[in-house]
């Protein structure tokens, strides 16, 4: 099995290849979609983000308040790599588990 990966910056074609991608017939893992069902409600990544960022970072039904994370860890190296270090093993993790998944279906 051949493992493609597809990176770029914003605008830059990703999601036209990958659609094109799946048009073919591929299984495509997006890694920015895994990270976002992580931080979903009930999410593994989403307590440790309220813990490392505070509950301004909490909407009041429990959800992520994108925005004003945003806010805190753009531009700001240091906030962004504690938001990576949270984020990123989960999402490593995910993509191997999908990847064994898929390896095992052929």
């Amino acid at each position: 099995m051949k493992w493609i990966g597809l990176t770029g910056g914003i605008a830059s074609g990703k999601s036209t290849v990958t659609k094109f991608l799946r048009t073919l017939g591929f299984e495509v893992l997006d890694a920015d979609q895994i990270s976002h069902e992580q931080t979903q409600v009930q999410g593994p990544a989403l307590d440790e983000i309220f813990r490392t960022f505070g509950i301004g970072v909490r909407n009041l039904d429990g959800s992520l308040n994108r925005a004003q994370l945003g806010q805190l860890v753009f531009g700001r190296a240091d906030q962004l790599k504690k938001l990576e270090l949270i984020l990123h093993p989960l999402v490593r993790e995910k993509i191997a588990a999908e990847k064994a998944r898929l390896f095992k279906v052929g």
